[in-house]
């Protein structure tokens, strides 16, 4: 157990730290949880399986552990997981499956509602934005960016929302509103300035 847990919680931490890892911990940890741990325990493990698969761009096996995880998260009232599994699977299909990501994504953004943590609510509206800008539902992807920038003054964090304005603004581009487009610019010069921030050294991290 001790064992299991030590290399499940390094994985964890690798993994959120944008570590380079293999699987090597986590087939410690895999077997012990999948056999002896609770539905969460089994959930985490699944999740992570596909988060290495997805990061090796094995979309299929990710597809694969994170419909698992789905299995176990929702037997718990983990809603953080859930909101990371969810998003997780939305990204698998948001290149070839819009409307699958988009299913995914919505359950996602309750889940993360259900958790009361800003940054996973921001977070599901820029991949809801996201989607919609590749559905061509500018519409929605503006009302979802937008309220993604809001929670990101509201809280202070200013390379996310720098990431999301100028998100925002290649939507606005696209729809020829240029207008609009050059306000958020000049905001994020403005934030830029007053945080000392270089232009491009930071990435939007949901």
């Amino acid at each position: 157990l001790n064992r299991a847990t030590w290399a499940l919680f390094i994985t964890q931490s690798k993994y959120k730290l944008f570590m380079t890892q293999s699987d090597s911990l986590l087939n410690t940890a895999f077997p012990y949880f999948m056999e002896k741990g609770d539905a969460q325990r089994r959930a985490m493990v699944l999740y992570y399986r596909a988060a290495l698969y997805h990061e090796g761009n094995k979309m299929e096996e990710a597809q694969e552990y994170y419909l698992k995880a789905i299995d176990e998260i929702v037997k718990t009232e983990n809603h953080e997981l859930a909101h990371l599994i969810y998003t997780g699977l939305g990204n698998v299909y948001s290149h070839a499956l819009p409307d699958h990501a988009l299913e995914y994504y919505m359950k996602a953004k309750e889940y993360a509602i259900k958790s009361n943590k800003s940054r996973f609510i921001r977070a599901s509206h820029v991949y809801l934005a996201r989607i919609y800008g590749k559905k061509n539902n500018y519409q929605e992807a503006i009302h979802h960016y937008q309220t993604a920038i809001s929670i990101a003054k509201s809280n202070n964090e200013p390379l996310k929302l720098i990431a999301a304005q100028k998100e925002l603004a290649s939507i606005l581009i696209r729809i020829k509103d240029y207008n609009s487009a050059l306000k958020y610019m000049k905001e994020i010069e403005k934030t830029e300035k007053e945080h000392s921030l270089k232009l491009g050294e930071h990435k939007y991290l949901t």
